[in-house]
């Protein structure tokens, strides 16, 4: 089975992890992928992964997204998805020329759609629709009633990430819920608790970005170090999702849409003396090796939802602590798995590290529910099968064995 991965993001983000893991279980299951993406890391990462990739200087997109659906100065970056536009296309017709043939078109998230619908004209294949973002599926915008009956009417089948993200799309389409997964060791050692000499580790993981809620963290870090005389080891692990230096990366920053995180990030910990409290990592290909050393998995976005670190920290026992509105069994139980903010505060995220490093008996039980949660939903293995199986369904095919 040959499926065209269309795939939007150039970092080695949450995404093109979840796109990885996904495939490596696939290969097994005999699907042979190739990807196109833009210029990147995700590129290479895609190749090392047996993929055979196409790029080009950007893959056109659609954001209406409920974080960054286009609103005021930000219908600026859709001219950037226009200029994009003709280069994808060029890059669809290469692989048009060169004799590739398609079962599926898969696009790896629902901001590819348009593009999507003209590859798979092009290819006169199915069209499988990723959706791994919060939508906007009770607005009543013209823009936002377009985009999904465009999606009903031209997706052969829609997976959503989560009960999150699915309740986030209107009841009227057919939507099917695969989760990520993470590929573990076969042997996943019990999470201990900290020696009595040891501070507790707190950590966020994932792109510089500031919907992640990066610079609340940091401010939390600060109330509980400095007001509270709460004393944890702070860590973080990603860098900036964009290079901060050249003309684009100024005319982003100016517009607001783009911010030197990392560079803030220093500042603020020399500003406020807390060298001693932070570990900045920066970028780690493989976080497996972090979760291990973690005792607090922060995850305070303004995505209202829990994203792939909570589910990969879930794993390995360790609780999290999400800035999420109405969270779904699947993901993140509140006081059960992990703990629920209500939104991206800094107060309020204080508070709720406070409540887990001063009492870690009750880390320890909610790292125990997270990790066995995360095992009857995030095993990477058997939703790879689900995936298949969705393939096999578009195609008339029979199912796996």
């Amino acid at each position: 089975m040959n499926i065209l991965y269309l795939h939007g993001v150039s970092s080695f983000g949450g995404s093109t992890k979840s796109l990885l893991e996904l495939y490596t279980q696939l290969k097994l299951l005999g699907v042979q992928g190739t990807a196109l993406c833009p210029k990147g890391y995700s590129q290479k990462a895609l190749l090392d992964a047996g993929m055979k990739t196409y790029s080009c200087m950007g893959v056109s997109q659609f954001d209406n997204t409920l974080y960054s659906h286009y609103k005021g100065l930000r219908w600026i970056i859709l001219l950037r998805e226009l200029v994009y536009l003709l280069p994808t296309i060029c890059a669809l017709l290469k692989i048009k020329l060169q004799k590739n043939h398609f079962d599926i078109i898969h696009a790896n998230e629902i901001t590819l759609l348009p593009i999507a619908t003209i590859a798979k004209k092009l290819f006169k294949c199915p069209l499988i629709v990723h959706v791994r973002s919060v939508q906007r599926g009770d607005a009543k915008d013209r823009r936002t009633k377009w985009l999904f009956n465009f999606l009903k009417k031209k997706a052969d089948a829609i997976v959503a990430i989560d009960e999150t993200v699915k309740g986030s799309l209107p009841q009227y389409l057919t939507i099917q819920v695969i989760h990520n997964g993470i590929n573990l060791p076969e042997n996943i050692p019990a999470k201990s608790l900290v020696a009595g000499n040891e501070l507790p580790k707190v950590g966020i993981v994932g792109m510089l970005l500031r919907l992640k809620g990066i610079y609340e963290y940091l401010e939390a870090a600060r109330i509980l170090i400095q007001e509270k005389q709460i004393k944890a080891q702070f860590v973080v692990v990603g860098e900036n999702a964009r290079s901060s230096k050249g003309l684009m990366a100024w005319v982003y920053k100016k517009l607001g849409f783009s911010d030197d995180i990392m560079g803030d990030m220093l500042a603020y910990i020399k500003q406020h003396q807390l060298e001693n409290y932070f570990t900045v990592k920066g970028f780690v290909k493989d976080v497996r090796s972090i979760y291990s050393d973690l005792d607090i998995l922060c995850f305070p976005s303004y995505l209202n939802a829990a994203g792939r670190p909570v589910f990969e920290a879930a794993l390995y026992g360790i609780p999290s602590i999400v800035a999420i509105s109405d969270p779904k069994s699947d993901t993140i139980i509140d006081n059960e798995t992990g703990l629920c903010i209500k939104s991206a505060c800094a107060a309020s995220l204080a508070n709720a590290i406070d409540a887990l490093v001063t009492n870690p008996d009750e880390r320890m039980r909610l790292g125990i529910n997270a990790q066995k949660q995360a095992f009857l939903h995030f095993d990477i293995k058997a939703n790879a099968k689900k995936m298949v199986t969705i393939y096999n369904n578009v195609l008339g095919a029979p199912p796996l064995s």
